[in-house]
């Protein structure tokens, strides 16, 4: 074989990760060349040299060579040769934390595919390499534009693994946008591909990123088990930074469920090793602050505050705009802890702005945002309410793109608390501080979607999901209104002019679930007499609105799940596959993720139903939507009926201090029977209004008075339906299958 074949024979075996045969294949090729070759020759076989030892993340010695290497083929205007070394140096750099570097030196490299060469596959590399450090350097917008770039010069190449490495690369920069849904199905594509291709460096950093979204997810069980296949190639391979980037996320892990000392122990055996591998690159900036973060969880302050600024100096050096952004948020968080609250709010202001230059949707933001707020709360007091609530707000809105139903939940707690402690109200609190509620910030009056609320959260949901294609999981009471959202958001929709199709899945019958999903031909089964659209099928174009998904059977799961995944559905009895057009909303009363950890639903299947979580807060959380509640539907009994009344001052005192387990539809049930019970031109008492109320027994609890409450509206209802189950269930807003529970219980 000529050395030109070897020498190509060598570049492949770099670029499959195959360190260990490519440095024998080296040595082999240097002592055929020691006593001949051309000098062009001996330069390639130098050059091919300093990518192995970039393999082997020996930066220092590769950057050497390739700044000698760089010298030499200008002076032998060897342009392309040049071109492929400033790539070379601007991933070195990118390595060892000289972002700038990096970018001058990958725009030169685009220049040079630009004007002199012809070279789809090194414009590629140009490309994905500038827009890794725009990425660094905190210019996202233009970091993803060059990634897209890349991918573009790679599309008619059918360079597997160039395909591979940009995509990684722009799915890191989607999970830190917080485009998290995206970033994953790009990483689930990559990870099967690269085994597909037996690309093992592929399949261990694609685990590597899956684990990291996971976390963020906060799912550790799915993160560890992606973290063990990455781990594990990482170590057959003898990969040092895969391997460290693991002890980061195993770090990241222990720290999630809760360990801080043994995430501690990770991340200052990994900062010892990555100080080794390449002393103030991106990895010791990263464990610094990972160390610091947890220190702060153990109130080790002094440790925290020496790890975080060691991070920042580095940060600093290197213009890593992201990492800055993070840093600045934990040293506010540390100097909070130690009693300076001055300079923590300023800090964490500092935070917020910085991360929010980056992108409006990323979870540190999120962090920084509820930290800024939690902080004004505590150190401003009730005078402190309506700032603190307006960045506790932002963090809500972040937590509901990425998804994340534990986070969101917590946050509705801490800002309903911090709503109910302000002395002064909740309306006087919004008038002195400004409003809170985005209905302005949105512009966007609910009530023309048939909701009534001045409720921040209802409101930024509605206007932030509506207009998208988003799949939307909403998480609610019983009562709280999940039908009217979901109507609200396909009417904001592009599909406003399709189909709004309601399935009850607690309703499902097990014999004719298929069926009614699905549809069926004549002749399929005993009693099929003619064809029939099913409903997924009959929401084509429009929306289809799954309420109680968590009654689903197993069954039913993995066929909704194959739907969801192909865009396909079959009847009953019939082989063609019919393609459909859906936007799916689902709702559940449960927390349909404590179902997933408990086995009771697929975790593949709440994913794919869940791009965004929007949360609807019960009537306890937003009282001041009492009284605007009461006037509407008052007024709109009162003009089905023909009667007006009014309330007297007692019996408005009782309604609003009313704490409404049954939510907006008990609410809407009590207007009503007030319209009823009354006669036109009243003034209803005190004494009225407490009839209608479900207050329970002294003693008895929140739990007691909802069963109670349950059990009383269970028993009218079947009154006026006489007793039908099936019509009483559908007045109660619940599954026959529910009902009967109820009953039983």
């Amino acid at each position: 074989m000529d050395i030109t074949s070897e020498l190509s024979d060598l570049q492949h075996l770099i670029a499959a990760g195959k360190l260990k045969s490519a440095r024998g294949k080296y040595r082999a090729i240097a002592d055929r060349m020691q006593c001949s070759g051309e000098e062009e020759e001996q330069l390639v076989l130098e050059f091919l040299k300093a990518q192995i030892l970039a393999g082997e993340e020996d930066y220092s010695t590769a950057i050497g060579i390739a700044d000698r290497l760089l010298v030499r083929f200008r002076q032998l205007n060897l342009r392309e040769r040049a071109a492929r070394c400033h790539l070379l140096l601007s991933g070195l750099l990118l390595r060892t934390g000289d972002y700038r570097g990096a970018r001058s030196h990958a725009e030169a490299a685009i220049y040079f595919c630009t004007w002199e060469l012809d070279d789809e596959p090194l414009r590629g590399d140009a490309h994905n390499d500038l827009g890794l450090a725009l990425k660094d350097l905190g210019v996202w917008e233009e970091a993803e534009r060059h990634f897209r770039e890349a991918m573009d010069a790679y599309a008619g190449t059918g360079d597997g693994m160039r395909n591979l490495r940009v995509s990684l690369n722009l799915a890191i920069l989607l999970r830190k946008m917080g485009k998290i849904a995206q970033a994953s199905d790009i990483c689930i594509r990559g990870l099967k591909k690269s085994d597909e291709l037996s690309v093992p460096i592929g399949v261990c950093r694609y685990g590597l990123e899956l684990a990291n979204i996971s976390v963020i997810k906060r799912d550790p069980d799915e993160a560890a088990e992606y973290l063990r296949i990455a781990r594990k190639v990482a170590e057959t391979n003898g990969y040092k930074r895969e391997r460290l980037l693991a002890l980061e996320i195993n770090g990241d892990l222990l720290a999630l469920r809760g360990d801080a000392a043994g995430a501690l122990t990770m991340y200052e055996s990994g900062l010892e090793l990555s100080r080794a591998l390449a002393r103030g690159g991106d990895l010791e900036a990263e464990f610094l602050r990972r160390a610091a973060a947890v220190c702060l969880k153990m109130t080790r302050v002094e440790d925290g505050k020496r790890f975080v600024t060691e991070a920042l100096d580095l940060d600093d050096e290197a213009d890593d705009a992201y990492e800055h952004g993070v840093c600045l948020r934990i040293l506010g968080e540390l100097e909070l802890a130690e009693g300076i609250g001055g300079c923590g709010i300023e800090h964490l202001e500092e935070s917020v702005m910085a991360l929010s230059n980056l992108s409006p949707w990323c979870s540190e933001l999120a962090s920084a945002e509820l930290a800024l707020g939690e902080a004004l709360l505590g150190h401003n007091g009730e005078n402190g309410t309506g700032s603190a609530v307006e960045h506790l707000l932002a963090a809500r809105r972040i937590y509901s793109n990425l998804g994340v139903g534990s986070a969101l939940r917590a946050l509705d707690d801490v800002i309903f608390s911090s709503i109910a402690a302000s002395p002064i109200g909740l309306k006087k609190q919004m008038a002195r501080d400004g409003d809170i509620r985005t209905v302005s910030r949105h512009r966007l009056n609910p009530g023309q979607y048939g909701i009534v609320t001045e409720d921040e959260r209802i409101v930024g949901d509605l206007a932030r999901w509506g207009p998208t294609e988003a799949r939307i999981l909403v998480e609610g009471e019983t009562g709280v209104g999940k039908e009217l959202m979901a109507r609200a958001l396909h009417t904001m929709s592009r599909r406003r002019e399709g189909a709004f199709v309601a399935v009850d899945c607690g309703a499902l019958s097990e014999t004719l679930a298929d069926s009614e999903l699905f549809g069926h031909v004549r002749g399929s089964f005993t009693g099929a007499m003619k064809d029939r659209t099913g409903l997924i099928e009959s929401a084509n174009g429009g929306t289809l609105f799954l309420d109680e998904i968590g009654e689903l059977s197993e069954i039913l799961q993995v066929k909704l799940l194959r739907v969801l995944e192909d865009g396909i559905v079959r009847r009953v009895g019939e082989n063609v596959p019919r393609r459909i057009d859906v936007r799916v909303i689902s709702a559940t009363a449960r927390d349909l993720w404590a179902e997933v950890e408990a086995g009771r639903f697929r975790r593949d299947l709440y994913y794919r139903l869940k791009t965004v979580l929007i949360r609807i807060p019960t009537l306890r959380e937003r009282p001041y939507d009492i009284e605007r509640l009461l006037e509407h539907y008052m007024g709109a009994y009162g003009d089905e009926h023909g009667v007006t009344i009014g309330l007297s001052p007692e019996a408005n005192t009782a309604l609003t201090a009313y704490d409404w387990p049954g939510n907006v539809r008990e609410l809407k049930n009590v207007a009503e029977a007030l319209i009823l019970s009354s006669s036109d031109g009243d003034i209803v008492a005190c004494e009225q209004v407490t009839v209608f109320l479900t207050n329970g027994t002294p003693g008895m609890g929140l739990k007691g008075r909802v069963s109670n409450l349950e059990h009383e509206e269970i028993e009218r209802v079947l009154k006026v339906c006489g007793g039908n189950k099936t019509k009483a269930a559908q007045m109660l807003g619940i599954s026959r299958k529910t009902l009967w529970q109820r009953l039983k219980r």
